[in-house]
């Protein structure tokens, strides 16, 4: 579905974008006015493309990851350079490998794309994997944390309104936390805190970003102390799943928490090794490609001290295969039965909309279980869902939330 550079019938209804700003966004997303801040959204990626990349962070929530993926790329130039050399890597299925390195492990980290709901599927798997393996946690970076947070679950669910974390908003985020509490994982949050965050800038020897990565670390290392007994997967964004050295200008995360508690973690990388929109294939994507050929499912290479340059210094790299869209969705999103492919009969609308699946008996504000971006017109949708009960809710451009009954799915 193609990001929309005009949105006539939003247009009498919102505000411009020349009235608003990208910050606009969040409260109304934290207000769960989804689809109206997406109509906005889109009206200022047309007039700035700068916003392109935390266009797609929101563009994620509508469901139509295709786009959200080609935004993220839209305004960055295609990888150049020589290939990272894998003439010596030997691939192995990917969550096999991650838990038989995980053996004797407490902590075992592994990073997302925040425009990337396939990563959060996968460490799903992961989650589920290393739970029958003793780990006892589930640590995000994306989790509420500090004093003002309630509990990051209510009866179970995953709660909208930043309650738990704002990235959880999305629903495979949302289930994952959702799903993680199931199976009897403790959730954790380590953000930097307010509290944290007030004393920013007291010490002129360390800067904000620093910081940031500093206290992550802390609180982590202080969850650890407290449960001697703990093994934690710890779900991060991006580059704080390096193991960085205290010597580097940015030490991030996983190499402070390293530092600071003695564990080595085991640390995986899943974000240079997805398949982009057009040529924007990472040189690590391409160099496995060029030795192996296409992954028919995810793949793990591990690495000893000789790392090729160029990447995240991780133990393991995970390389997933390319998207098919199946009914409009992404065969991913199935998480290997898990989810199952649903058609939805709609009443056509002369504007888009937001079909959402929430679960029956879960608090006002839960995170939905799926939801998807509906063209004018559209007469069906297809969601993906777990087997279970599920109200249905149709959301329009003005931000009217439209009952369209309920369905189970056995």
């Amino acid at each position: 579905m193609a990001l929309a550079t005009c949105a006539p019938a939003a247009q009498a209804q919102t505000a411009t974008a020349s009235e608003t700003s990208i910050g606009d966004i969040l409260p109304m997303v934290l207000d769960d006015q989804i689809m109206p801040a997406l109509i906005i959204l889109e009206q200022i990626i047309a007039e700035d493309e700068r916003a392109s990349r935390i266009g797609a962070q929101y563009w994620s929530l509508s469901g139509d990851l295709g786009t959200a993926d080609e935004l993220w790329v839209r305004t960055v130039d295609p990888p150049s350079g020589a290939l990272p050399d894998l003439s010596q890597a030997q691939p192995m299925p990917a969550i096999e490998e991650i838990v038989r390195q995980s053996a004797g492990k407490r902590v075992v980290i592994i990073n997302e794309a925040h425009h990337s709901p396939r990563h959060r599927a996968f460490t799903h798997h992961l989650m589920l994997a290393l739970r029958e393996e003793g780990f006892t946690h589930f640590a995000a970076e994306a989790f509420c944390s500090g004093a003002h947070c309630g509990s990051l679950l209510m009866n179970g669910a995953p709660m909208g309104g930043g309650d738990t974390g704002f990235y959880v908003i999305e629903p495979v985020f949302g289930d994952l936390a959702r799903q993680a509490g199931a199976t009897g994982y403790s959730l954790v949050g380590y953000e930097m805190t307010p509290e944290q965050k007030a004393n920013a800038g007291a010490n002129p020897d360390i800067d904000s970003m620093n910081f940031r990565e500093l206290a992550q670390a802390e609180n982590l290392k202080a969850a650890l102390d407290a449960d001697p007994d703990m093994r934690v997967l710890i779900h991060v964004g991006f580059g704080h799943v390096e193991e960085s050295l205290p010597e580097r200008p940015l030490h991030l995360f996983a190499g402070r928490l390293k530092e600071l508690t003695g564990e080595d973690p085991l640390t995986i990388d899943q974000t240079l090794g997805t398949p982009q929109p057009g040529n924007h294939d990472n040189l690590l994507y391409q160099a496995f490609m060029e030795e192996f050929g296409a992954p028919s499912s995810s793949m793990a290479i591990a690495y000893g001290q000789d790392r090729p340059s160029g990447i995240y210094r991780t133990d393991l790299s995970v390389f997933h295969p390319e998207s098919q869209m199946v009914n409009g969705r992404p065969d991913w999103l199935s998480m290997t039965g898990y989810r199952r492919s649903h058609t939805i009969a709609l009443e056509p609308l002369s504007q888009r909309s937001l079909v959402r699946a929430f679960l029956v008996g879960e608090p006002a504000g839960a995170v939905a279980m799926d939801q998807m971006l509906t063209n004018p017109n559209a007469d069906a949708v297809t969601l993906m869902l777990p087997r279970g009960e599920y109200r249905l809710m149709r959301q329009n451009e003005a931000g009217d939330n439209i009952p369209l009954g309920s369905v189970s799915i056995d």
